[in-house]
C-alpha cells in the first residue's frame, strides 16, 4: 500500500512534464496541491487492500452475511447451529465452488472442500444369478446391485449424509458407513439389494 506522499512523489517526478512551470518539489504550491488530490488516492488504495480477502468466502470476514444473505440457507442444513467463522467460511466456500457431478470424484472433491475425508465403494454385483436366502426368497439380482454405492464417512454427524442424499445419482441407492462403528452403518438388509 502506497502513502499519500509516495503517490504525490511520482506524480510530481514520473506523470508531470518538465520544466519551470512544473516544479518538482514537495512544498511547492504544486506539489501541494497534489498532496490533497494523492490522500483520498491513498485511502482508496488502503480500502482496496483490506477488500482483497472479500473475494472469497473462504477468507472473508467483513463480507461473511453477505454470502450467506446470497447462498441462502443450506439445504442439507448444515447451517444450524453456532458455527464458528472458520466453519461458516469453510462451508460457504463449498457451497460457492460447488459444480456438480454424479461421479465418485465429485463427492471426494466436496468432503474434501468441507474438510472431511470420505470413501465410495461400489459393489461388485453377483455374476451368477440372484442372492437368496435359505428359503428361496430373492434378496437381491445382479442387475440391481449394479446401483449401489457405500460411502464411508469418518463419524455421524459431518453433514455430507444430507448433501449425498439430495444430489445421488437417480439410478444409486447410497449406503452409509462410518468409521467410528463397525458394521453395515445405515445398510437396510429388507429394503436394500446387497452386492458381492
Amino acid at each position: 500500500m502506497r502513502t499519500a506522499q509516495e503517490i504525490q512523489q511520482e506524480w510530481l517526478t514520473q506523470l508531470l512534464p518538465s520544466g519551470a512551470a512544473w516544479p518538482k518539489e514537495t512544498d511547492s504550491n504544486l506539489g501541494k496541491l497534489l498532496l490533497a488530490l494523492a490522500t483520498p488516492r491513498a485511502q482508496l488504495e488502503e480500502d482496496i487492500l483490506s477488500l482483497r480477502w472479500e473475494i472469497s468466502p473462504k477468507t472473508s470476514t467483513l463480507l461473511l452475511d453477505d454470502y450467506k444473505d446470497v447462498l441462502g440457507a443450506d439445504p442439507a442444513g448444515r447451517d444450524q447451529g453456532n458455527l464458528t467463522t472458520a466453519q461458516w467460511q469453510a462451508l460457504l466456500y463449498a457451497r460457492w465452488t460447488t459444480r456438480g457431478g454424479q461421479s465418485i470424484a465429485y463427492y471426494e472433491a466436496l468432503a474434501a472442500a468441507l474438510g472431511v475425508t470420505l470413501s465410495i465403494y461400489e459393489p461388485v454385483a453377483a455374476v451368477y444369478g440372484a442372492f437368496s436366502y435359505g428359503d428361496g426368497t430373492v434378496y437381491s439380482t445382479p442387475d440391481y446391485d449394479n446401483f449401489v454405492w457405500v460411502v464411508t464417512l469418518p463419524r455421524v454427524g459431518t453433514g455430507l449424509e444430507a448433501l449425498i442424499q439430495e444430489n445421488q445419482p437417480a439410478d444409486a441407492d447410497v449406503v452409509f458407513r462410518y468409521e467410528s462403528d463397525g458394521g453395515f452403518g445405515t445398510y437396510q438388509f429388507d429394503q436394500i439389494a446387497f452386492g458381492g
